[in-house]
C-alpha cells in the first residue's frame, strides 16, 4: 500500500521472492517489493523506518515502523534499498524458514 500511494498517478508495484540459506545453514526466504518511483536517498532510507518519519502530506509516518517490528518479531529483517537517483525503490523483507543446522559435537 504504501509503494502505491507514494508514487505517481499510475504507480507499477513488482513483487519478487527467493530463498537461500545461511552460512549457517538456516534458510530464509527474501520478498523485494519494488515501485516505480524515485527511491530512496541515503537519509530517507535510513529514517524511513523512524516512528512519525514520512515524506508523503499524508499518513502518520508509521507504516514501515509497525512493519519492521512485525518482520523482528518472527527474527526477520526488513532492508530499505538505497539507489542512485532516479532508480526504482526497493524494500526487502527476510524471514527465516528454519533455524540453523545444528553441527554434531566431535
Amino acid at each position: 500500500m504504501n509503494a502505491l500511494q507514494a508514487n505517481s498517478p499510475a504507480p507499477k508495484v513488482k513483487v519478487n521472492t527467493r530463498q537461500d540459506a545461511d552460512s549457517l545453514g538456516a534458510s530464509w526466504v527474501h520478498i523485494e517489493v519494488q515501485d516505480s518511483g524515485t527511491g530512496f536517498t541515503s537519509e530517507t532510507s535510513r529514517k524511513a523506518p523512524e516512528p512519525f518519519f514520512t515524506t508523503r502530506n499524508v499518513g502518520l509516518g508509521l507504516g514501515l515502523t509497525v512493519t519492521r517490528k512485525i518482520i523482528e518479531t518472527h527474527h526477520g529483517r526488513l532492508e530499505i534499498g538505497r539507489n542512485g537517483e532516479g532508480e526504482c525503490g526497493v524494500v526487502t523483507i527476510s524471514l527465516p524458514l528454519s533455524e540453523p543446522k545444528e553441527t554434531p559435537a566431535v
